[in-house]
């Protein structure tokens, strides 16, 4: 299945919303920020990565994660969510692209969830539940495709909370998972799911362990992120779409296969099933962008034929190369 860039992401709005994005970082100024060691594996010793928007980026010397650092306080960011004009836009731009997005997006992450259950060879997921659910699409498809018989929401923000609210069979839980699980009641999910949430925590590496902590006995994790040795991502830098100010963590394979263990998951799995990384170079150098005397490489696969950009596209994702990173691990 192809997947166009442009569909799910307008670029009127898209261009819009990073000029909000100049106006946004006024929230940042005179605000608290913290100094810390790499979320994965706390190690002291980094050297710094890329610089954007004043915003500074280290990568790890031992597990190569590359992580914002100083960052915002919690704060900070709480007060960011509540007051970017630029994630205003994005809001419309999930809302305007919501039919595409279903079937492009949720849909096909359906299908792989059904595809890792069955590598876990369980025949049955009795009880889902998804943390940070957002409209709730995921779990609208869910329930289309016959997933799971319990359908169950961790979903902290009203906004959010309220839309999956009307979705019929969805029990929604208004909190954090980490106010979820400091209660008595115990989730324990046949298969608990986070999408593209991880890349945004202050704390991950708590919030994965909450999450192990919501399983029962032998049940499933899966999560994406951004995957930092992700092509494009690796390649554009700082020109890149990865490093705005809320994006915090910047896992690659190897980091995020060791915090799954740090968490105490086992039989880990990392995949790039990414569908877009040729797609985002080719508009990256057709809306000028970046320049192709800069990015001769992008200009390359820009000019090539439609066979070779799918078949680039495949050998991304078959080498662990595409920037959209699925993870997932056994309790």
């Amino acid at each position: 299945m192809s997947l166009s860039e442009n569909k799910i992401r307008p670029p009127k709005l898209i261009e819009l919303a990073e000029k909000c994005v100049k106006q946004d970082l006024k929230i940042f100024k005179n605000k608290k920020f913290i100094k810390i060691n790499c979320p994965t594996c706390n190690s002291k010793k980094f050297k710094i990565y890329l610089t954007k928007n004043k915003f500074q980026f280290q990568k790890c010397n031992n597990c190569s994660m590359v992580f914002q650092n100083p960052r915002p306080s919690p704060e900070t960011l709480e007060l960011y969510y509540k007051n970017a004009t630029s994630l205003a836009l994005w809001d419309k731009i999930f809302k305007k692209t919501k039919r595409e997005r279903k079937e492009k997006i949720f849909k096909p992450r359906v299908e792989l969830i059904f595809d890792i259950l069955k590598k876990y060879k369980i025949k049955k997921c009795k009880k889902l539940v998804e943390v940070g659910s957002g409209y709730g699409w995921l779990l609208e498809v869910a329930k289309e495709m016959k997933l799971s018989d319990e359908l169950i929401t961790i979903e902290p923000f009203p906004l959010y909370a309220n839309a999956c609210r009307k979705i019929s069979g969805v029990k929604v839980i208004e909190l954090t998972i980490e106010e979820q699980m400091k209660k008595t009641t115990k989730l324990n999910a046949d298969l608990l799911v986070n999408f593209e949430v991880m890349s945004l925590l202050s704390e991950p590496k708590s919030f994965l362990k909450y999450c192990y902590d919501g399983l029962r006995k032998d049940g499933i994790f899966i999560g994406s992120s951004v995957n930092s040795n992700g092509l494009d991502v690796s390649l554009l830098r700082e020109k890149g779409d990865s490093f705005a100010p809320n994006f915090l963590n910047l896992f690659n394979p190897k980091s995020i296969s060791k915090l799954m263990k740090l968490s105490g998951f086992k039989k880990v799995e990392v995949i790039t099933p990414g569908l877009m990384d040729v797609d985002i170079m080719i508009n990256k150098i057709k809306s000028k962008k970046i320049s192709d005397t800069d990015f001769p490489f992008f200009k390359l696969i820009s000019d090539s034929s439609l066979d070779f950009r799918q078949d680039f596209q495949q050998l991304i994702q078959k080498h662990k190369m595409s920037s959209h990173m699925v993870f997932f691990g056994q309790k």
